[in-house]
């Protein structure tokens, strides 16, 4: 299993900032395009989330500590007996409603 997807820094009124893949849950805390990259929390245990157009809360204990990741440089974790390799490949800025969100590409690959 190998899986891109784009993650926002901040939930942008819904939870882009939160992505799933398979076993693998990743929530983003920050997200600097300028020095490319990306501070998320992997695996958490959510304990709590509430959004609106303008806010997002999420309460969580850590499960794994948060980590920064930068491309070409992966993290690997295990999460059920599997190892998994976390990667940002590219980063950018997109304008939306007149504000410009940050967003990083992420790929999370399962290793045999």
């Amino acid at each position: 299993m190998k899986e891109t997807r784009r993650i926002y820094e901040n939930g942008r009124g819904t939870a882009d900032n939160i992505a799933v893949f398979g076993n693998v849950t990743i929530v983003v805390a920050s997200i600097s395009v300028e020095k490319q990259q990306v501070m998320l929390t992997l695996n958490p245990n959510i304990t709590g989330y509430q959004e609106s157009k303008s806010r997002q809360s999420i309460a969580f204990e850590p499960t794994f500590r948060p980590c920064t990741l930068t491309p070409g440089i992966p993290a690997t974790i295990p999460v059920e007996g599997k190892n998994y390799k976390i990667c940002p490949i590219s980063f950018g800025t997109v304008t939306e409603r007149g504000r410009a969100w940050d967003y990083c590409d992420i790929e999370v690959e399962e290793i045999p």
